[in-house]
């Protein structure tokens, strides 16, 4: 086990398992691949937790994280808080929102696209709703679409 730990640090767990059964003998090494996902999950779950970056115990710090990632995440933009009302994140990119522009909004490409609201999923305590949209200037080479 500890030398699952050793490993879990730059191999993915079904190469660490791979290589435990072909250079170790039958006593030695894990029953099976869950053993080693298991273990590597945990031992980078306890490495996280000793830098600090532990799971979040309640809702409050969750929202304080995602506060935290307006200053170093690119993808995180605005965070609005309201009374009486959920807070809201959104994410995007500087290219997502040119490309909407473009689409939608320069009259002189008369090109356009559908833009899409997806169902709100429930992601633990936090609700997501995606809005997707098809990039015109992009053509598939198997349907010419």
């Amino acid at each position: 086990m500890d030398e699952i730990a050793e490993l879990a640090t730059n191999s993915r767990p079904q190469e660490i398992y791979n290589r435990l059964v072909t250079n170790k003998d039958i006593n030695s090494t894990p029953r099976n691949s869950r053993v080693v996902r298991n273990k590597v999950t945990n031992a980078r779950r306890a490495n996280k937790e000793a830098n600090g970056a532990g799971i979040c115990s309640n809702f409050a710090d969750e929202i304080k994280v995602v506060f935290d990632m307006l200053k170093t995440d690119n993808f995180v933009r605005q965070v609005f808080a309201q009374k009486d009302s959920v807070p809201c994140v959104a994410l995007n990119t500087d290219r997502q929102l040119t490309e909407i522009k473009g689409m939608w909004f320069d009259n002189d490409k008369q090109r356009g696209s559908v833009l899409g609201v997806e169902k709100t999923y429930n992601l633990g305590s936090a609700y997501v709703t995606i809005f997707v949209y098809k990039n015109v200037a992009l053509n598939q080479k198997r349907t010419a679409d």
